[in-house]
């Protein structure tokens, strides 16, 4: 998986949804990969928990 931005955001749920995935299941699917990946290139204790913050608030 390559370097997510928030560019890729919008055109990334647009191909899953043209290959027949709901709209809810395509933005969980992409926030997922974007989360994973912002995970695997934070390159400090800080970056990574202000990931860690993030996934928190869409959780809670």
């Amino acid at each position: 998986m390559g370097k997510l931005g928030p560019e890729d955001y919008v055109p990334r749920i647009k191909r899953m949804r043209e290959q027949g995935m709901g709209l809810d299941e395509a933005r969980k699917q992409v926030d997922r990969e974007y989360l994973l990946n912002a995970i695997d290139e934070a390159r400090n204790f800080y970056e990574l928990r202000g990931v860690m913050r993030s996934c928190m608030e869409k959780l809670l």
